[in-house]
């Protein structure tokens, strides 16, 4: 991996070797906070009380609520609860936070948080750096452009307001290095396997890790999107009764999950890899349609373009390692002469195993999916509007009953269980 001394901000670096004459980024994640710290995933029983074999998710996690056609709140609904005017109290707090970024706040501190170890109570205003103009351009035209987007899945969007997005330095004296190295995946301050960014669903905040944000506006545009389509997907959490501060305790972020019969902050994320599998599928399609109609991208995409010529041509042109550099997969790629640098699109065991999952799908009910873009429909429509159901079903009549199950609590190695 690349040390900190002269490195360009791309925001993903995985290598352990600096290389000699160009600098590579590899496919690590721009993460987000679900489940960093928790590497064992919960039994599904204790996920869905009500879930059976051959009908996972509980009435909680299958239904979604009517929402205008603009949202003003990240909640959808309050999970498990019939009380409308509990509903229309979390979602006002949902959307107060939202607009106020409180994270640091006595009024909404939640003794324990990441947020709070972090920072030790400072608000985010404390020590983030000030957006540029190119931030404001960029998060304004993602707004913009991911409405559309998201309601041809069926989804309501959300403007995310510009103040919901922090840029800080991760070095700062203010911040608790044990806490900063876990929640950024870093190794003593250094880049670790993911070092860029998450959104913080009970705070509503989108933290980026200013070191490692690209200041080439296609690099930097993939970032946003990607973090700012969690917050656009769907989401329900409970509020707890009787709490001396506000807050939320999260339920369902995208098509990710947790019990609902505690409120530790410490419980894993089930279906975590699929969610982000999905949430950087969209973004590449996000960016792939948004991108080409704005003047801001034109020089990132023809250098892009020219150094994907570049490596058809010349096949030696490798990795640190010796591996060949794929273009299928490239979000962006600049080549100055002394050195190149470029960047993938994330998540890529992920999304590999996503891409198998759904070719399977198609191939076993070719009757009702004419191509795999029409059975990733599915799973966006469900990433957006909540209901889990219907690929929960699809999952276990593909594979076998429980196989729903097995993806929720590890994807990759479902995938390479069937695949062996």
């Amino acid at each position: 991996m690349p040390t900190q001394q002269s490195i360009p901000p791309l925001d993903a670096r995985r290598n352990k070797q600096r290389p000699p004459t160009y600098f590579y980024w590899n496919d690590a994640p721009p993460c987000d906070m679900l489940g960093l710290f928790f590497k064992n995933y919960m039994k599904t029983p204790e996920l869905f009380p009500t879930m059976t074999h051959d009908n996972p998710p509980d009435k909680d996690t299958q239904n979604t609520m009517d929402t205008p056609a603009k949202r003003t709140s990240p909640l959808h609904r309050l999970a498990g609860s019939p009380d409308k005017k509990r509903e229309e109290e979390a979602r006002h707090l949902s959307a107060e936070m939202l607009r106020n970024q409180p994270a640091g706040d006595q009024r909404y501190k939640h003794e324990g948080t990441i947020l709070e170890k972090l920072f030790g109570g400072k608000k985010l205003k404390d020590i983030e750096k000030p957006h540029s103009e190119l931030d404001a351009e960029l998060i304004a035209g993602i707004n913009h452009h991911l409405a559309s987007f998201v309601e041809r899945y069926g989804g309501h969007s959300i403007d995310v307001p510009e103040q919901a997005v922090h840029f800080i330095d991760i070095h700062v004296k203010r911040l608790n290095p044990q806490t900063r190295d876990e929640m950024f995946g870093l190794e003593n301050g250094e880049p670790g396997s993911c070092a860029s960014g998450y959104y913080n669903t009970r705070n509503e905040a989108i933290i980026i890790n200013d070191q490692s944000a690209s200041s080439h506006p296609l690099a930097r545009a993939k970032l946003l999107a990607h973090e700012m389509m969690h917050l656009e997907s769907f989401a329900s959490a409970t509020l707890p009764e009787q709490t001396e501060s506000q807050t939320l305790d999260p339920r369902r972020s995208g098509l990710s999950a947790r019990a609902h019969d505690t409120d530790t902050e410490s419980l894993p994320w089930h279906l975590k890899q699929l969610n982000e599998a999905v949430t950087e599928e969209l973004t590449k399609r996000f960016l792939q349609e948004y991108a080409p109609t704005q003047d801001i991208f034109k020089k990132d995409l023809e250098t892009t373009r020219l150094f994907k010529e570049k490596l058809e041509k010349e096949k030696h042109i490798t990795t640190v390692d010796g591996t060949p550099i794929s273009t299928d997969d490239m979000a962006f790629g600049i080549d100055t002469g002394d050195e190149f640098m470029y960047q993938d699109f994330s998540y890529g065991d992920e999304r590999s195993a996503l891409r198998t999952l759904i070719k399977t799908i198609q191939e076993k009910n070719s009757d009702r999916f004419a191509s795999e873009e029409a059975v990733f429909d599915e799973f966006a429509k469900a990433y957006f509007a909540g209901n889990l159901l219907p690929i929960a079903r699809l999952i276990n009549k593909t594979y076998g009953e429980k196989s729903f199950r097995a993806v929720g609590r590890d994807l990759i190695a479902f995938i390479r269980a069937h695949e062996s």
